[in-house]
């Protein structure tokens, strides 16, 4: 049996050197473009500009070219790349607590990095879910919930897969 990757030649399961034929999320993953931006790029969506090889919140040049960033791409086509599910009675109790939590680290994780964003809230049967743009984003905010306020945390990750899943639930 081999394993092929883009770019890496075949070994044969678990005789391959370390490294050799893992993916990066950027051979992977189709909202991260392999080809670099012009530089300057600004996003008509949400102004966020790609310049010096990142993007970043910033007065775009008249020159700038438009193309949608990868965030507003994934914001666009309603495909999340993480997903954060909270729940569990003590949940219940605290949501609002737990909630101003989660804005407050999204908030400072957008100014900070903007491709690191909350889509979408959904509430339904006493559970919170939270999509976000990235994946980082997600595993990030499982964890300062954690930190906060204990519980049980998981975080699936599969590989090849574009979509980290973040579970979090506190009873009583």
């Amino acid at each position: 049996m081999s394993h092929r990757s883009k770019g890496a030649s075949a070994h044969t399961l678990g005789t391959r050197p370390r490294g050799v034929g893992v993916l990066s999320v950027h051979e992977w993953d189709a909202y991260r473009d392999p080809q670099q931006w012009s530089d300057p790029t600004e996003c008509p969506d949400c102004h966020a500009v790609y310049l010096g090889g990142r993007w970043r919140w910033a007065v775009a040049p008249e020159e700038a070219v438009q193309h949608r960033c990868p965030a507003c791409r994934r914001i666009h086509d309603h495909f999340p790349a993480g997903v954060v599910t909270l729940g569990g009675d003590w949940f219940s109790a605290h949501q609002s607590e737990v909630m101003a939590l989660i804005h407050h680290h999204a908030d400072r994780a957008r100014q900070e990095h903007p491709m690191q964003r909350l889509m979408r809230t959904d509430a339904h049967g006493g559970e919170v879910t939270l999509e976000t743009t990235d994946m980082h984003l997600a595993h990030g905010l499982g964890q300062a919930v954690q930190s906060a306020y204990k519980g049980d945390l998981s975080a699936r990750y599969e590989r090849g897969q574009t979509l980290m899943r973040v579970r979090w639930s506190r009873q009583s």
